[in-house]
């Protein structure tokens, strides 16, 4: 074994492209704010809880009077395998950074994962490539950047098709097979693409295989794993009549969930155009274009076949920008072959390796530079899904050091109910002894934040706060609803600025503007302004007396 390990050769090309992706993904990686999924999925895997902090989406911890034992096989809406790994990360350090963190690893090993496949069977200058492209897709360092699930989702189906890969050359891998299988499918649904892609490679390929015991094998360890969440849907099913979200939005079942019914994107124009405006056209263009003279040449099939079943896949479910990110793992090798095939002769290699520096520089313009130039060509000159700072990364950096430094204390747990039916929550985030001496309803403190805020970029911030750790936080419409009856020595009123993320102006109240104008009326300025990444002003801080509050 250690004699294998003094042997192993690293190829020195393959670490200064993860070098590469690592500056892509790691610069300022904090300050690409939580506007989206991300930031429930973030909040969730903190307490490994499924609390989704809406009355749109109740979840079991709701519905039963005792936490029933299968409710905690998985999590009402997705699997519960990236909200596990994700907790594991958030429990050495609550952080933004720590947040993403797995995703940073996740991604970098999805390039490294993609280079073996591609080497083992291509040849290692295609390898190359393919890793280098695939580390200048936009979509996937956005993905890994914002902290997405499709960046762990990504590196799973890398993962088992590698193992694939291998299972084919040899039978005794059936094991991992079906263990890297079952792992995408604990990860998230949309993998299940890759089993009609694998059933019908081998079909193509060598339907001998069919008579194979140990693919039955691998299926069956893939369904074992995967199992906890088939126990969760059916003992759903028993006790309310359907399954979890995703399952019941598919087969159309009446749910507690205010959601449609599964709506795809229909046309895969349309798909590939969202596509190309996220990762480049011209990347879109050559990929298809060395997908299909590989595909001529009999080479790239399961990379043709999964690409196809993925995209019938979106058509069928949708696919926002960050879900696309699982086409990549089947463009890149198209670009890769293509790069690898072509480059032999010196017209052709100028053109590769411009082509390259032309997807770094779109690269580098759409995540590392503060203000990206010529914004208005998406898709030419900046990706349609660029890191973007709201000043929400600011904003929790300013909550900490308010909360320190005013030495603002927990209250009471507002959610000891929920708590209560998971003691381990309960046990960590409960009410603190020292909140007991507080008088019910007298708050010394109080932090009012501004409810025109997006609802995605309130959780972090605010509501991870709230639920977690009991602080006084409200919401301006809640400070409006319970004012009378409550008591505030000083509050911190924190106000939206129309350069942050606000709900669109359909659902805006009319209170935080009213309130902001009240205490300007009195004389009250802000204390403080915080500042996106850019320099424009995301958020005013008022501090207000008790004379102020009513």
């Amino acid at each position: 074994m250690l004699t294998k390990i003094k042997n192993l050769k690293i190829d020195k090309r393959l670490v200064y492209i993860l070098a590469l992706a690592a500056f892509f993904i790691l610069v300022r990686i904090s300050q690409v704010d939580f506007l989206g999924d991300n930031a429930h999925y973030a909040i969730r895997s903190l307490g490994f809880v499924d609390h989704v902090f809406s009355d749109q989406q109740t979840t079991p911890l709701y519905w039963y009077e005792h936490f029933p034992w299968w409710a905690n096989f998985s999590f009402h809406d997705q699997p519960p395998l990236l909200f596990f790994i994700q907790h594991i990360f958030l429990l050495a350090r609550e952080s933004i950074f720590f947040a993403k963190l797995p995703y940073v690893l996740l991604s970098l090993g999805t390039v490294g994962l993609l280079y073996l496949i591609c080497r083992e069977r291509y040849g290692q200058t295609m390898a190359r490539w393919s890793a280098l492209f695939l580390s200048l897709n936009s979509i996937f360092l956005y993905s890994a950047r914002a902290g997405f699930m499709e960046a762990g989702v990504i590196f799973f189906i890398a993962l088992a098709v590698y193992f694939f890969f291998k299972f084919l050359q040899n039978h005794k891998f059936w094991w991992a097979l079906g263990l890297a299988l079952g792992l995408c499918f604990l990860a998230k649904y949309s993998t299940f693409f890759l089993v009609p892609s694998f059933l019908v490679y081998i079909f193509v390929t060598d339907r001998r295989l069919f008579k194979t015991k140990k693919l039955y094998l691998a299926a069956a360890l893939s369904v074992l794993v995967f199992s906890p969440v088939l126990i969760y849907n059916v003992m759903m099913y028993k006790t309310t009549g359907h399954f979890d979200y995703q399952f019941s939005r598919l087969f159309h079942q009446a749910s507690p969930w205010v959601a449609s019914g599964v709506t795809g994107v229909g046309n895969p124009l349309v798909l590939l155009k969202n596509y190309a405006a996220g990762a480049n056209y011209l990347y879109l263009f050559l990929a298809l274009a060395g997908t299909g003279f590989a595909l001529f040449k009999k080479k790239l099939r399961f990379f043709g076949l999964g690409l196809l079943f993925l995209i019938l896949f979106f058509l069928f479910t949708g696919a926002a920008v960050q879900h696309q990110n699982l086409l990549n793992l089947f463009l890149a090798p198209g670009l890769g072959w293509l790069a690898a095939n072509f480059s032999s002769k010196k017209v052709f290699k100028i053109f590769v390796w411009t082509t390259a520096v032309y997807f770094f520089l779109f690269a580098f313009n759409s995540h590392i530079l503060i203000k990206p130039v010529l914004e208005r060509y998406s898709g030419w000159t900046v990706s349609a899904a660029p890191s973007v700072n709201r000043g929400i990364y600011q904003l929790d950096r300013y909550l900490d050091d308010l909360i320190e430094k005013e030495n603002i204390k927990s209250v009471r747990d507002g959610y000891a109910e929920i708590k209560s039916k998971k003691p381990s929550l309960k046990r960590k985030y409960g009410t603190k002894p020292e909140a007991l001496e507080i008088p019910y309803r007298q708050y010394p403190q109080m932090i009012i934040y501004d409810d025109n805020l997006n609802w995605f970029a309130e959780l972090w911030p605010y509501k991870r706060r709230r639920f977690y750790h009991n602080l006084p936080i409200l919401s301006t419409e809640e400070l409006r609803r319970f004012l009378e009856d409550i008591d505030i020595d000083i509050t911190y009123y924190i106000r939206a600025t129309d350069n942050t993320y606000l709900e669109s102006e359909g659902v805006r109240q009319d209170f935080p503007d009213n309130f902001e104008g009240f205490l300007t009326a009195k004389g009250v300025e802000p204390i403080d302004r915080i500042y996106r990444t850019d320099g424009a002003e995301a958020f005013r801080v008022y501090k207000i007396d008790a004379q102020y509050a009513r």
